[in-house]
């Protein structure tokens, strides 16, 4: 555990070693979610319909922004270290590919989520633009982060496992993520989808990736739908990890990185 710890650390001074353009990447990526928001506020003041609540819209694109960086994930250069043989350093050492990128992500995204905390917490207080949460409910939504950022990182490490088959696989991994961005009510929030695909959802991993963990944080769960989505959310997740489980034992069983 010691190793992976020390990856964490190191990943964590690389990061800050160029702070300014870490920080200017992660305003990139939060305003792009925040101009929804006032996409969305124009609506509502155009809109006679009580159902859209500027107040509930601005919490809830605020949240969107921290959930997004859970999920946000740009595994390319795992491809990159496949497609070059460079994977070979993990798989001749006794060390896990898996926890040695995934402490490596987790380092990058604790940065973005603290950031992004420290920023529009203080903000959304002085506005009166968050709900404050019970003990219990804010400790519901820490697990539920939690197990939204280990499931996406789970789906794409085994995405990108198939680069041990494919040259290059950004458009498959780019098409799963766009559907996740747009199902998962970080774009658009589910309540506004038709209600037959309100439906289904509830089967499907999408909601439960952005929209319920929102939701959750907004204080519209009780703790035992905030405990009914953590179990659905924790089958979704055994799933992903035996799925990259499932590519990366047959890929590295018949890899030789031979001429490398």
């Amino acid at each position: 555990m010691k190793k992976y710890w020390l990856t964490l650390k190191i990943s964590l001074q690389d990061l800050l070693e160029y702070r300014f353009d870490f920080l200017l990447r992660t305003v990139r990526y939060t305003t792009s979610i925040l101009m929804l928001a006032f996409l969305w506020l124009a609506v509502a003041h155009e809109s006679t319909s009580s159902n859209i609540d500027p107040k509930n819209i601005i919490s809830y694109y605020l949240f969107s922004a921290m959930i997004y960086g859970l999920s946000n994930f740009h595994t390319d250069h795992i491809e990159e270290d496949v497609r070059l043989g460079y994977i070979s350093k993990y798989l001749v050492k006794p060390v896990s590919p898996f926890w040695m990128y995934f402490f490596n992500m987790f380092a990058q995204t604790l940065a973005e989520v603290l950031v992004k905390i420290v920023l529009f917490i203080p903000a959304a207080l002085l506005l009166g633009y968050v709900t404050f949460l019970s003990p219990v409910q804010f400790l519901l939504c820490v697990i539920m982060g939690t197990l939204v950022f280990f499931a996406m990182f789970c789906l794409y490490f085994g995405l990108s496992g198939l680069a041990f088959w494919f040259q290059y696989v950004d458009s498959i991994r780019m098409c799963v993520m766009f559907t996740f961005r747009f199902l998962s009510g970080i774009f658009i929030s589910v309540s506004f989808f038709p209600s037959w695909y309100q439906f289904i959802s509830r089967f499907l991993p999408f909601e439960y990736m952005a929209y319920i963990p929102i939701q959750m944080m907004q204080g519209n769960l009780d703790i035992r739908q905030s405990l009914q989505a953590i179990c659905m959310l924790v089958g979704w997740t055994f799933l992903f990890y035996f799925f990259q489980y499932f590519i990366w034992q047959k890929a590295t069983h018949s890899y030789e990185s031979t001429g490398i």
